[in-house]
């Protein structure tokens, strides 16, 4: 869990340009070795890690609603492991987990942050809305994507 940990938040702590000082700090105790692990046996949460060997390179953590929804809270992929897909796999195989378990899922993303908006259109997820200056008074898009199995 420490390596997470610490993957998280590095990654967190190089977003200044798109979170507040007390935002990052926030994200890093919440990310902590020691939350993360409460984090990981909620049943409500999703994780999951992308490994090179036996180096983690990547993950995704994601909480579910009872309105069988499920929030990608974060991805976050290794800065020399760019452009190489591991943050579409693993939102593909988030979305394989969904199996039936969910009917939709959303994200959101800073509207100044463009590689994961990029990500998300290219994995057919739909822009829901534009929230100005709502998300710690920042802009965000809100992304979804409607699972098929829920299209009954």
């Amino acid at each position: 869990m420490k390596e997470v940990s610490t993957l998280l938040n590095r990654t967190i702590k190089q977003l200044k340009r798109h979170y507040t000082a007390k935002e990052i700090r926030d994200e890093v105790k919440r990310y902590s070795a020691k939350n993360l692990q409460t984090y990981v046996r909620n049943k409500a949460n999703v994780f999951s890690v992308a490994k090179d060997k036996d180096k983690i390179v990547g993950v995704i953590c994601a909480f579910t609603e009872p309105s069988r929804l499920c929030w990608i809270d974060w991805i976050v992929v290794k800065k020399s492991y760019w452009r190489n897909g591991i943050g579409s796999m693993l939102i593909r195989d988030l979305e394989k987990t969904a199996n039936g378990r969910w009917d939709k899922i959303r994200c959101r993303t800073r509207i100044s942050n463009m590689r994961p908006s990029n990500m998300f259109e290219k994995l057919c997820y739909k822009k829901l809305s534009t929230l100005r200056r709502r998300v710690h008074k920042r802009d965000a898009y809100t992304w979804e994507k409607i699972m098929k199995n829920s299209l009954n």
